[in-house]
């Protein structure tokens, strides 16, 4: 697939996210997503992103993502995009434009004390023993 094809499957995707509608994100996946970097504790696949997706959501009142710049490689697409800070998320997309395979790189333990969270009491919680 073209690079500027994959590049505006991303970007469609990021704006399906911003309408805050769970729903709009189904046409992007492939029915057999692999999500490598979900938190602990969140179901794989399709659910497990659309969830990580609505926490951030209600967590940020009026979370918006913005692209900052797309990188492809083959079927692979790299996304910087900026929300509450600077953000990398690596993409598959197919050949028939659905998304296979996704990663993102954060620092999760900061964006929970950001938020408040006691770090501490969670890391005493049996999923993380």
């Amino acid at each position: 697939m073209e690079p500027e094809k994959l590049k505006g499957i991303i970007r469609s995707y990021i704006e399906a996210i911003n309408k805050n509608d769970p729903r709009a994100l189904d046409g992007f996946f492939a029915p057999n997503l692999r999500t490598h970097t979900l938190p602990t504790g969140y179901p794989r696949g399709t659910e497990g992103l659309k969830t990580l997706i609505s926490t951030y959501q209600k967590a940020f009142t009026n979370f918006k993502l913005k692209v900052d710049d797309i990188i492809t490689e083959g079927d692979t697409v790299v996304v910087l995009w900026s929300a509450t800070g600077k953000h990398t998320d690596v993409y598959k997309i197919s050949r028939d434009g659905k998304i296979t395979d996704h990663w993102n790189f954060i620092n999760q333990l900061d964006v929970l004390k950001q938020l408040g969270v006691d770090v501490e009491e969670l890391q005493r919680m049996p999923a993380f023993a």
